[in-house]
């Protein structure tokens, strides 16, 4: 383990904001984050709910009612 970061995350209940551990490959150097991939958050700030709740704003709505919809 290399150490901790401070991350958000917007849910269907709004933004939480924690810090998570981050891990280094003894190999390639890259870092990441346990954790991440059974969460569905792997390069996004958004959880899946989150993610759902948004596609189908953006898919069932007129774009003048998508924005009050998101902010609710």
């Amino acid at each position: 383990m290399e150490g901790y970061r401070s991350c958000w995350l917007v849910t269907l209940l709004g933004e939480v904001r924690y810090r998570r551990a981050y891990y280094r490959c003894g190999q390639c150097r890259a870092t990441y984050y346990a954790g991440e991939a059974a969460l569905g958050v792997v390069q996004t700030h958004y959880t899946l709910p989150a993610q759902e709740a948004v596609s189908l704003a953006g898919a069932g709505l007129p774009f003048a009612e998508r924005p009050y919809l998101l902010r609710r």
